[in-house]
């Protein structure tokens, strides 16, 4: 996903990340956490779209394969370990086993921000590409892994 640019997806993700949590603090510490977040996370959305519609060109047969293949750009510069648990025409399933978007944020004391500047553009990714995610547990959060289902939406 990041052919055009020289600077690896992983950088990119986790400058852009570090450079909004002394934003998102300050705005946590103004308004309140809960209208700061819903500021950052629809500002941060259309992030998460674009890495959809990147995923929108890549050829494949199915969303699944596309998204497959539009992970390789999040692993780079070795940034997950995963394991694929299901890979059919609308559904891709896989479990990231080691995150380094996670131990970078907990590097910088804002691993309770990663969710938040992170993970969570994922959704607006899935919704670009036509599915849904659902995840119940994600390392950023203190669990050993993050569950990734993707599903085509109906």
């Amino acid at each position: 996903m990041s052919e055009d640019n020289p600077i690896s997806l992983y950088s990119r993700i986790t400058i852009m990340a570090e450079s909004l949590v002394p934003v998102v603090r300050t705005l946590r510490k103004e308004i309140g956490i809960q209208r700061a977040d819903e500021i950052i996370a629809g500002a941060l959305e259309e992030i998460g779209r674009g890495w959809g519609a990147a995923i929108n060109e890549i050829e494949g047969d199915g969303l699944a394969e596309r998204l497959a293949k539009g992970l390789t750009g999040f692993e780079e510069d070795n940034a997950l370990d995963y394991s694929v648990l299901r890979q059919e025409d609308e559904a891709f399933d896989f479990n990231v086993t080691r995150c380094r978007y996670a131990e970078f944020m907990e590097g910088i004391g804002a691993q309770d921000l990663g969710p938040l500047l992170i993970c969570n553009l994922d959704h607006a990714m899935a919704d670009e590409i036509g599915m849904t995610l659902t995840r119940e547990q994600t390392i950023m959060t203190g669990k050993s892994s993050c569950s990734f289902r993707f599903r085509a939406k109906n």
